[in-house]
């Protein structure tokens, strides 16, 4: 949208400003793994120990109440601005825009690869796909000869999801469910020139019956942290004030037939 007059131009400005220093304060509490070179070479590989400070669920022998567990949570982004991210609401509201938007007619016949009658478009085909993410408080050791420090791991759901895979493995795996009585160790290694090629690792250590309690550590609030927006506020976080459809009911939705035109 254009800023009128050079006073909106320039609060514009500062908004934008500011929305970068809450982002850049608000990642800070995240667990990453870069390189200390911005030109690092193909092949390089970082690594790090993590200690999950928190269990996956009440069921295991090693939960704490005043510790809690990791929270999983079901996000929409928009496509076109990757860090405008809300919570699902289905299950506390009965909607959500994301849900609306991933359903919504987009104007245009799509044709499935597969073959079949063309239908029409919705906006899953352009990028409104939910993703699930699960956040944990974890305890960070860099292998830099620097104290350990409390970090939020927010890691994706997916099945290429190998952090995550780590630990649900672990809890399956262990006789107790129990994550939070080890070290894991990971890696990121630099397979190619660009920003998404990457090698993630994370392998379980042995059990250290010498670590101290979760409970030693204070922990971040894993819920401040979620893009939670009640259904009003949705359309504008997700910086789609102006776009159609403003309101659809998701389970009155029926996409019209293949023949007709579809129009927002």
């Amino acid at each position: 949208m254009a800023a009128k007059g050079l006073s909106a131009l320039r609060a514009k400005e500062t908004e934008a400003q500011a929305a970068r220093e809450e982002r850049a304060k608000e990642n800070d509490v995240y667990f990453k793994l870069d390189s200390s070179s911005k030109e690092a070479p193909v092949g390089e590989t970082v690594k790090a120990r993590v200690r999950p400070l928190q269990e996956l669920d009440e069921d295991s022998k090693g939960f704490s109440a005043k510790a809690g567990v990791a929270v999983f949570d079901k996000q929409w982004n928009n496509p076109k601005v990757w860090y405008k991210v809300i919570s699902d609401t289905m299950d506390t509201e009965g909607r959500c825009v994301g849900e609306e938007m991933s359903k919504a007619p987009t104007g245009n016949m799509f044709t499935p690869k597969s073959g079949g009658e063309p239908r029409p478009e919705t906006g899953w085909n352009k990028g409104w796909k939910a993703k699930e993410f699960m956040y944990i408080n974890v305890l960070v050791d860099y292998l830099d000869g620097s104290e350990p420090v409390v970090k939020v791991a927010k890691w994706n759901m997916n099945e290429k999801a190998i952090q995550a895979s780590a630990l649900i493995d672990t809890y399956d795996n262990s006789k107790d469910g129990t994550i939070t009585d080890r070290w894991f160790a990971v890696s990121k290694t630099k397979t190619g020139t660009e920003s998404k090629d990457v090698q993630w690792k994370m392998t379980p250590l042995d059990r250290d019956p010498d670590l101290p309690p979760v409970t030693d550590y204070e922990l971040i609030d894993l819920e401040s942290l979620l893009p939670m927006y009640p259904y009003a506020k949705q359309r504008e976080a997700l910086g789609i004030e102006d776009e159609a459809p403003r309101q659809i009911a998701v389970d009155e939705f029926s996409p019209a037939p293949a023949t007709q035109s579809v129009s927002w």
